[in-house]
């Protein structure tokens, strides 16, 4: 009988979890010598040498081994620390959850949750402070590799920003419901602490994830849920308003013009202004894959794309707002080309302020596994053309494309 390989793996990670550096050794080790002993002990199947391997890979593409901090990040030269100045102040109490959450449900080791958070204490100092009394527009990007973890950390961003006092959150998730969706299922665990879809449906509070570990935490308020991207009638039966509420508020919405239109005139329409009629409160807008859907993609005497320009409105609304891009493709966002000094300091979402470079954990297969740092490692010269058919070789890109074919 073949013994069952999810709840082996999930098992042994709940084991080397309490490690405080998992390394490749230690997973081989443990799979090697000691998870079959720990299976008759229980008088469990005992797995095979395949079982085994199948089991040892399992555990090293879901255990992510150290994720080292940064030194690749460019800054603003008027920037100035706040956050870390000011955290041992504070109570934390988001981002502790969110952290025992990482330990005990997604069994990150104690050392990945510890770089986890220097790296989100790197990223929130370079948000605005929202406690002060004054404007600000802050703009950043943040560049990890493709499925290397960039959630995790984005989710600790909102953590940490509730902590700090951010009172709205909008989660800019792709353009599909499926994206969209799986995005609202990790704010969900990670951050709201319930069922957004039974909250919805049947005003059923059903705690999850993060909440299960601080009961005594009044958590954020979701007006997305699983199977509704913002819909303004649910949202009215809320009756939100920013001055009025003591926990911070949560959207997670699609890039898509019409939902933020919606979003955009509900906001306003349900919030005070001041003398210069903005809403005298603090937004952190996250917008997940940036590059996409989110830059202005018209030519110059042209108006901005819809989408680029409901996502700079939002931002205009508010007298304290932080804009922060997570991608791993930030060529587009890098090369927003703005005319004046104003041009970037207002309605563009270029990152005037910082650029923070996540570096991948350690067990990250990418492109560079894949290809290599140097072109030569994956580029291969095509020779001159040949001066005679005779003279083709069949490496020539004269062989295998000729400039005469069909189609087929």
């Amino acid at each position: 009988m073949a013994v069952n390989i999810n709840e082996q793996v999930n098992f042994a990670i709940s084991i080397l979890s309490k490690e405080e550096d998992i390394t490749e050794e230690i997973i081989d080790e443990f799979t090697a010598v000691k998870l079959n002993f720990f299976n008759e002990m229980m008088n469990k199947e005992v797995a095979s040498l395949d079982e085994l391997k199948r089991i040892n890979n399992l555990i090293k593409s879901r255990v992510a081994h150290r994720i080292f901090r940064t030194d690749s990040v460019i800054v603003n030269h008027d920037f100035e620390s706040w956050f870390k100045k000011r955290k041992g102040q504070l109570k934390m109490d988001y981002w502790n959850a969110y952290k025992t959450y990482l330990e005990k449900d997604k069994y990150f080791s104690r050392n990945v949750v510890n770089n986890i958070d220097n790296v989100v204490d790197d990223i929130t100092d370079l948000l605005g402070d929202p406690t002060v009394d004054k404007t600000f527009q802050r703009r950043g990007l943040v560049i990890g590799d493709v499925q290397s973890g960039k959630t995790a950390n984005f989710i600790g961003l909102m953590c940490k920003a509730c902590d700090v006092g951010y009172k709205l959150i909008v989660v800019l998730a792709g353009t599909s419901n499926v994206l969209r969706s799986q995005t609202q299922s990790r704010v969900d665990e990670g951050l709201i602490g319930m069922d957004s879809d039974k909250i919805l449906l049947s005003r059923e509070l059903s705690r999850i994830g993060v909440s299960l570990y601080s009961e005594e935490v009044s958590r954020p308020v979701s007006v997305t849920s699983l199977s509704s991207d913002f819909n303004k009638r649910y949202a009215n039966t809320l009756g939100l308003q920013l001055n009025q509420t003591n926990v911070p508020i949560v959207f997670v919405v699609k890039k898509n013009v019409s939902v933020l239109e919606n979003l955009n005139a509900w906001i306003r329409s349900l919030n005070q202004i001041n003398e210069k009629g903005l809403i005298d409160s603090s937004l952190l807008l996250i917008d997940d894959e940036a590059d996409y859907a989110s830059i202005n993609t018209n030519k110059e005497d042209k108006d901005p794309t819809k989408t680029n320009e409901k996502i700079t409105e939002l931002l205009a609304m508010f007298t304290k707002t932080s804009y922060v891009g997570f991608t791993a493709t930030p060529y587009a966002n890098i090369f927003i080309d703005p005319k004046t000094t104003e041009d970037m300091r207002t309605d563009r979402l270029f990152p005037k302020d910082y650029i923070y470079c996540l570096d991948a954990p350690t067990n990250y297969i990418g492109a560079r596994n894949l290809f290599g740092e140097e072109k030569s490692d994956c580029i291969k010269t095509i020779e001159d053309e040949p001066e005679t058919e005779e003279d083709i070789d069949i490496n020539s890109i004269h062989y295998i494309l000729p400039l005469k074919h069909k189609k087929e």
